[in-house]
């Protein structure tokens, strides 16, 4: 039976012999409600707290089963994203692999069709260098048997003009006609031939109609011209000396090269050089032998 405060002060006893002061029983009465209500209040209190902890226990349970089932969530999350990228590692590293297999394959078949290609190529342009090396000694062969029979023809038409010019003097002088010295000489200097315009025999002013009239008479003044075009003119002359003297005003200062020129009266053969000029000189040179005039 419970027993309050209020009830224990409402409590009243009845009268008898020999009882106990009334004065001190309700004041023990007092202080046994006053107890009685403390200790209720206090355990109204407890009860309360312990009903709130009682909630925080459940809230904390309920927590703690949350929090369990995220790590073991975590954790499983977890392992299976390790699983995943060590199978994606796995992945990724066989394909590097092949593929650098591959790519090494690759690259050395292309270095070998690089150094095929190359040795193919050296082997050409060492082919071609010797064919070159070849052609061009068959055309210094070609250029210097031409050298020697241009030399022989030079010869030989020097040799002819002479005695012709010398046979055409001694007619000249037979018919009462002034002779007059060819203009240019024949001689060679540093190794190049030149050979002076041939302007036939210049009659004096008094010996003009004789000049003429010896010309019409000796036809062969004119055959021995025609000669010395065809044979030293440039369609054939120049043509074969230009794989040898290279194009015309490319060597200026080439004393190598030689001009070709094709004349009415004759042709000249000169070297190239700085003090060379195309124009022939008046009067043959003191010095000159006689066996150099033309």
């Amino acid at each position: 039976m419970d027993l309050t405060a209020q009830e224990i002060q409402e409590k009243q006893f009845h009268d008898a012999w020999r009882g106990y002061r009334q004065e001190e029983v309700d004041d023990f009465l007092d202080q046994i409600s006053e107890a009685l209500d403390r200790a209720l209040r206090e355990n109204a209190a407890l009860k309360e707290r312990n009903h709130d902890l009682g909630q925080a226990v459940a809230t904390a349970r309920d927590t703690e089963e949350m929090l369990k089932k995220t790590l073991v969530s975590a954790q499983r999350a977890a392992e299976e994203a390790i699983a995943s990228a060590q199978a994606k590692a796995d992945v990724i590293v066989a394909e590097a692999e092949e593929r650098a297999g591959r790519l090494g394959g690759e690259m050395e078949e292309r270095k070998r069709i690089s150094d095929a290609e190359i040795q193919s190529s050296m082997d050409a342009a060492d082919k071609a260098t010797e064919q070159k090396r070849r052609d061009l000694d068959g055309t210094i062969e070609r250029l210097e048997a031409y050298e020697g029979e241009l030399r022989l023809r030079l010869k030989t038409f020097l040799e002819q003009q002479l005695e012709a010019l010398s046979v055409l003097a001694e007619r000249k002088v037979l018919r009462g006609g002034a002779v007059q010295a060819p203009p240019q000489a024949v001689g060679r200097a540093g190794g190049g031939a030149q050979v002076a315009p041939y302007a036939g025999l210049s009659p004096t002013p008094g010996d003009e109609a004789a000049t003429s009239e010896g010309a019409e008479a000796h036809p062969e003044e004119g055959h021995y011209r025609r000669t010395l075009r065809n044979l030293f003119g440039r369609d054939e002359g120049a043509a074969a000396l230009r794989p040898m003297i290279g194009p015309e005003g490319s060597g200026a200062d080439d004393e190598q090269t030689i001009n070709l020129e094709a004349e009415d009266e004759g042709v000249r053969i000169v070297p190239r050089d700085a003090g060379a000029t195309d124009a022939a000189p008046d009067a043959p040179r003191e010095e000159d032998g006689p066996d150099q005039r033309l």
